[in-house]
């Protein structure tokens, strides 16, 4: 199946998280694809290197060009890698607050101990048999 005909994994409309805390577990998993994650590092060095330009020059119309930039990489990373909905279509302030999570994490280090953490149980509904069983670390190979 091409990247172009895969269906898009769907976020659980029904699961209502009531903390933050209960949110991002949910939100690594929905960013388990590296490439995906390297598009929303991007995207947040964009919309800072913009920002960080405005404020210079004094540019202030720019400003309306930093989501766009950003929101064209990370929802690129969701449909094309991840294959799912952006969680900011459903959870607008949470997945704002674990974008920037997500890139401290990433800078200081620790984001990947983070993706171990929470996607060592397959998140998507779309993988097969053997990469469920891969990623749960059960894998027949012994890797």
């Amino acid at each position: 199946m091409s990247l172009l005909t895969t269906p898009l994994r769907m976020t659980d409309e029904h699961q209502r998280y009531q903390s933050f805390e209960e949110f991002w577990p949910f939100y690594v998993g929905e960013h388990s694809q590296l490439l995906c994650r390297v598009l929303h590092y991007a995207a947040a060095l964009v919309t800072i290197a913009i920002l960080g330009y405005v404020v210079w020059t004094g540019q202030w119309a720019l400003l309306a060009v930093a989501p766009v930039v950003a929101y064209a990489l990370a929802w690129t990373g969701h449909f094309v890698f991840e294959r799912n909905r952006p969680a900011t279509w459903s959870y607008i302030r949470w997945s704002l607050m674990a974008e920037f999570k997500m890139f401290w994490l990433f800078l200081t280090g620790r984001m990947g101990r983070e993706v171990d953490q929470h996607c060592r149980l397959p998140r998507s509904r779309t993988l097969s048999e053997p990469e469920a069983i891969e990623r749960a670390g059960d894998h027949p190979s012994g890797r």
